[in-house]
C-alpha cells in the first residue's frame, strides 16, 4: 500500500495529473493470465483513477491468491506510466489458529472449525468469514472490535497465523 501511495505521490509530482497518459503494467505476459488486455494497458486523465485502477489490480491478485502482490515500481517514459508488479507466489492452503476467538462467538457465527485447515484458499472466503465475526462482536456491544492476522508465517505455499480480536470498549446504548 505504500508503494501505491507513493506512486500517487510521484504522479502529480511530474504533471501526470493534467494530461492524457497511457498507463501499462509490466509484466505483461504474467498478468495477461489472469486480466484481459485492455486492464493492463490503458488511458486515463488523471493519477487519482491510475491510482484506483491500481488497487482494483492488485486486489484481484489478492482474490485469485497472490497474497504477497504488489506494484514493486514505476517509470515514466514519454506519455506512458509503466508500472511493475510483483505477483509473487500462489497461496493454496492456509492455517489458522483460533485459539484467541471465543469458542462462543465462532460457534454462533458458523464459523467452528472453519480456519482450522483451509485446503483452498481463497481470499474473499477469508474476509466473509472475518466480517462475520466484526458484525458478531458489534451486535453484542462491541462497536469498535477489529480482527487481525497475528505471526504471520509460510511454509510451503501455506499461510500460518494467528486469528486474533480486539474487542475494544464495552458499549451500551
Amino acid at each position: 500500500m505504500l508503494i501505491l501511495v507513493s506512486l500517487l505521490l510521484a504522479l502529480s509530482k511530474n504533471g501526470f495529473a493534467q494530461k492524457v497518459k497511457h498507463v501499462h503494467f509490466e509484466p505483461y505476459e504474467t498478468l495477461r493470465k489472469h486480466f484481459q488486455s485492455s486492464a493492463l494497458s490503458f488511458f486515463f486523465k488523471d493519477s487519482l483513477a491510475v491510482y484506483k485502477k491500481s488497487i482494483q489490480v492488485i486486489s484481484h491478485l489478492h482474490s485469485l491468491g497472490y497474497l504477497t502482490a504488489n506494484i514493486d515500481s514505476s517509470r515514466i517514459n514519454n506519455d506512458t506510466l509503466h508500472l511493475y508488479v510483483f505477483s509473487g507466489e500462489i497461496y493454496r492452503k492456509a492455517y489458522i489458529n483460533t485459539e484467541s476467538i471465543s469458542p462462543t462467538a465462532l460457534r454462533r457465527t458458523g464459523l467452528k472449525g472453519t480456519f482450522n485447515e483451509i485446503h483452498k484458499f481463497s481470499y474473499k472466503e477469508f474476509f466473509r468469514a472475518e466480517k462475520k465475526l466484526i458484525d458478531y462482536y458489534q451486535t453484542i456491544g462491541f462497536p469498535f472490535a477489529y480482527i487481525f492476522l497475528d505471526s504471520l508465517s509460510q511454509n510451503n505455499k501455506a499461510l500460518n497465523g494467528k486469528l486474533k480480536i480486539v474487542p475494544g470498549p464495552f458499549i451500551v446504548f
